[in-house]
């Protein structure tokens, strides 16, 4: 069990590099733009292009992982990761920036078979409790990205940001090497058709397809958030890049103090009734946003009702898709990841457009977040009634 563990922290590392690589950078992606004499229009596309390359990959990965084992694909995936942020440090235009924020991004996809491993080997209660942790120890990036993006791009250049984020992937490749744990594996050669079988199966389930989609509605407006609020505070409202890493710091929070919510009521109240909860703090939040849209500070307050909520539902509408019964967990994960990505890549080019045509205006924003909010409400409700009687094991 111990291994188990030491195997979740170096996961969690791997994670938290995919992410803190993408926030430190966002705040120097201006200074970007203006030494590569590219179109503002990047800042936002540079996110856009980061999640869609989480998606390129995700079909292959279930089917490899069921294949060859969901150890083999953590490690390459983790080593693909480091050497795409070196040659980020290393690129010369704004074309091969971007090539790299693809590929780099398709090191996110990866990580989905480590969450796969670890619903293999937990029950409920500590499978929730883990996600919760992990998902806000590596949603700390937001909060801590900014302030070191801040401080590296101040003190020396932006590439500096990949190099230390790439030696981070370093270490957590060296403990995954070693603390991984093996999983089952199936001896039978692959076969399009048959993958193609077990895919449209999954794609079946309702369970599988509300929930997947309640989870990706529910994430969009935070993602959309952290893709524009670069443009928005420091080119639109002409605030300092201190000023954005705090704003960033309170709207994202939330999902820190969800964390210690969640340890004290995991098992303790319902997963339908949890889900309701987490769901209506959070749209209640993207509502105080749009009605206060005039005032920064908040719209940030609203963002942080926000993320409260979403860090409580998300985690165990997560939980319930993964363990949708007799259905193969790995590739289940890799339709989900790919689910989700299309629908943050798509949402997140279709938002940096309309904030364009709003000249990346907190009303822009607000209304864009409300809207989707408005979607989730909907799925969520939904989702809540189908896991009425979902008990805790």
């Amino acid at each position: 069990m111990r291994n188990l563990y030491l195997f979740v922290i170096f996961l969690v590392m791997y994670e938290f590099s995919t992410y803190i690589s993408n926030d430190m950078i966002m705040p120097g992606m201006l200074n970007i733009v203006t030494e590569f004499h590219a179109s503002i229009k990047f800042v936002g596309l540079s996110f856009t292009v980061f999640i869609f390359g989480n998606s390129l990959l995700q079909l292959f990965l279930g089917p490899l992982s069921e294949r060859f084992g969901k150890r083999i694909v953590i490690l390459v995936g983790n080593c693909l990761f480091m050497v795409f942020t070196v040659y980020l440090a290393m690129s010369n235009n704004i074309y091969e920036f971007m090539l790299g924020r693809l590929l780099q991004g398709s090191g996110l996809a990866f990580i989905a078979m480590g969450y796969a491993l670890i619903h293999e080997k937990f029950n409920d209660k500590q499978a929730v409790k883990i996600f919760s942790l992990m998902g806000n120890i590596s949603l700390l990036a937001p909060l801590l990205g900014p302030v070191l993006g801040v401080a590296v791009i101040q003190i020396s250049s932006w590439r500096y940001v990949f190099v230390i984020t790439g030696l981070l992937a370093l270490i957590s490749l060296i403990g995954l090497y070693k603390f991984t744990p093996k999983s089952i594996v199936n001896p039978i050669k692959l076969n399009i058709r048959d993958i193609g079988k077990t895919y449209l199966k999954i794609l079946r389930s309702p369970q599988f397809i509300v929930g997947t989609l309640c989870v990706s509605f529910s994430a969009l407006p935070i993602l959309c958030w952290i893709g524009l609020a670069p443009t928005i505070i420091m080119k639109t409202l002409k605030l300092s890049m201190t000023s954005y890493a705090i704003y960033q710091l309170v709207a994202i929070g939330g999902l820190s103090l969800s964390t210690v919510i969640m340890h004290i009521v995991a098992g303790r109240v319902g997963f339908s009734r949890l889900i309701k909860i987490g769901s209506t703090l959070a749209f209640m939040g993207l509502t105080i946003a749009l009605v206060f849209n005039t005032s920064l500070n908040i719209v940030v307050i609203g963002m942080l009702f926000y993320s409260f909520g979403l860090g409580i539902s998300n985690t165990l509408v997560m939980r319930l898709v993964m363990t949708v019964p007799d259905l193969p967990q790995a590739m289940l994960t890799s339709l989900m990841i790919f689910i989700q990505t299309t629908i943050f890549a798509i949402g997140t080019t279709v938002a940096n457009s309309i904030s364009y045509y709003f000249s990346y205006s907190l009303y822009g924003f607000t209304l864009i977040a409300f809207t989707i909010g408005c979607v989730f409400m909907i799925l969520v409700t939904i989702y809540a009634k189908m896991n009425k009687q979902r008990t805790w094991n």
